[in-house]
């Protein structure tokens, strides 16, 4: 359904078998890059969560709704508070005070600065294909689809999830995924986007949330070694760093059982009873 955030409607997708389960709130990556298209993969998931899928400002659906208008608005800030306001929303529309928020790639970058700012909103946080900026993401001054075929996603040949899976998703859909994975390149993407200007490490290394990294030992666009430091610069209530040897950029794509039983054995439990 659309939901009002930040002055225009924007899409979101609730899926799952129990309404008492912890709520996990996934934050795609790209900019503009939808997973919406991706979640029916996500089915084992919904067991254990109640997924919820954002298409976010100038993306997908989102971005069918609005057209570019939002372009002066393609702003980290405004980004950051649009998901906040998801998040409130949830929490009202679930009838639950907090959350799991999962940042996967772009998504991590947005993640950490949705925690820093609104800490009581989340019962803990996951990055995973963690970006850090400048000078980390070595990606950055490398071509994008060189990168993307380095980690093993060239041609979606390692995507153990069909990105045809999701039921109802339309010609027209796959249209406005593209065209808003393109917008938002443009305002977002690069050495010269939010990402190539600054340091997560400026925002503090004190978190208020647990945290946990999950990370695959064969990423080309967040390599592990500096997520790693960062790492272990942080200091959080609770925190782990999750090797996933011989997994790339994509790791909640193509091995998401993999990243389920992490979940549920490290991350769950942080939201059992799921109204703390």
């Amino acid at each position: 359904m659309y939901i009002p955030v930040g002055g225009i409607e924007q899409w979101i997708q609730i899926r799952g078998e129990d309404r008492n389960n912890p709520i996990l709130l996934f934050v795609h990556g790209g900019p503009g890059g939808s997973t919406l298209t991706l979640s029916s993969g996500w089915q084992p998931w919904e067991k254990y969560f109640t997924v919820v899928q954002w298409d976010q400002r100038g993306t997908g659906r989102t971005y069918r709704k609005t057209g570019s208008s939002i372009a002066p608005t393609m702003t980290v800030d405004r980004m950051t508070q649009d998901g906040i306001e998801v998040a409130e929303f949830l929490r009202t529309h679930l009838h639950q005070n907090k959350m799991i928020l999962v940042g996967h790639s772009w998504g991590s970058w947005l993640g950490i600065h949705m925690i820093k700012k609104r800490p009581d909103l989340f019962f803990a946080y996951v990055g995973t294909g963690q970006l850090i900026g400048v000078p980390t993401w070595k990606a950055m001054a490398l071509d994008s689809a060189q990168g993307l075929h380095d980690s093993g996603l060239g041609g979606n040949g390692n995507l153990k999830i069909s990105p045809l899976m999701m039921p109802g998703f339309t010609l027209l859909d796959w249209y406005y995924l593209v065209r808003g994975s393109q917008f938002s390149h443009k305002y977002l993407w690069g050495l010269n986007g939010p990402m190539g200007k600054a340091d997560l490490r400026s925002l503090g290394l004190d978190f208020l949330v647990p945290i946990f990294f999950f990370e695959g030992t064969q990423d080309f666009l967040a390599p592990i070694e500096p997520v790693q430091r960062y790492f272990e610069e942080i200091s959080a209530p609770h925190k782990e760093f999750v090797r996933f040897e011989g997994a790339n950029h994509f790791l909640p794509l193509n091995r998401p059982d993999d990243f389920l039983k992490e979940l549920c054995l490290r991350v769950r439990p942080l939201a059992d009873p799921p109204n703390n």
